[in-house]
């Protein structure tokens, strides 16, 4: 098995370090890339993006191997009270400011 994508879609920063300590996925964490998925926004509801932010930095903390987004259009298409597309976009800039090598 080269990765596991984990689900961890959740609304709450609590509950979503929660999932990222639990001890199943710690067992894991050594024996293949896993890889957490961090819900975006289920249409046409996004995720705040500061909210996407949180959680891809304690992705990052946690030391996974990476991370994905569902519904990846709700990154774009849709914004949250406050904000606008081009927010959204500088926002995934500064998260991913060098294109990613690819395998």
């Amino acid at each position: 098995m080269d990765e596991v994508v984990v689900q961890v879609y959740r609304d709450n920063m609590g509950r979503f370090q929660g999932e990222l300590s639990s001890p199943v996925l710690d067992k894991l964490k050594g024996k293949t890339s896993l890889i957490i998925g961090i819900l975006a926004g289920l249409k046409p509801e996004p995720m705040p993006i500061d909210m996407v932010r949180a959680q891809t930095a304690m992705v990052r903390d946690f030391g996974y191997s990476g991370m994905v987004y569902f519904f990846q259009e709700s990154l774009l298409q849709f914004t949250a009270s406050g904000e606008t597309i081009d927010s959204r976009l500088n926002v995934i800039k500064q998260l991913f400011p060098t294109p990613a090598r690819t395998p």
